[in-house]
């Protein structure tokens, strides 16, 4: 992934697993191609709460075996790819934690894909659109 300008990983203390975050910074509509620095810490939460920012991150952790009707949440009824406890428990902490932080979300894209809009539920991230 190194065509991301910054690659970042977020932890808080109830976010222990952490999640791992590109971060593309915005300027003029444009993506900045210069060297931007890396953050952490203070200094990546800091640069995180001002905004600006694009977040891209993949869903939490999934089986590769898709669920049977029997194993499958009530709302899987195309039987996709669904999170493990695993999963669930980081898609969220990893809500907590950006509220805890206070980053500032605005637009939520998700796939369309089970496991990517379970996500975005557990995290409790408003108004998902799901774009293909």
């Amino acid at each position: 992934m190194s065509h991301w300008p910054m690659e970042m990983i977020v932890q808080s203390r109830q976010w222990r697993t952490g999640v791992l975050l590109l971060v593309a910074s915005m300027a003029r509509q444009h993506i900045v191609s210069a060297q931007i620095p890396t953050l952490s810490g203070d200094a990546l939460i800091g640069a995180l709460r001002q905004g600006g920012y694009v977040i891209v991150m993949r869903h939490a952790t999934s089986p590769r075996d898709v669920p049977t009707r029997q194993t499958a949440n009530p709302d899987n009824v195309k039987l996709e790819r669904q999170l493990d406890e695993s999963g669930r428990a980081s898609a969220t902490s990893m809500g907590v934690a950006l509220r805890e932080l206070k980053v500032p979300i605005g637009a939520v894209l998700t796939s369309p894909t089970y496991r990517a809009v379970e996500t975005v539920r557990l995290a409790w991230l408003e108004n998902p659109k799901t774009v293909r």
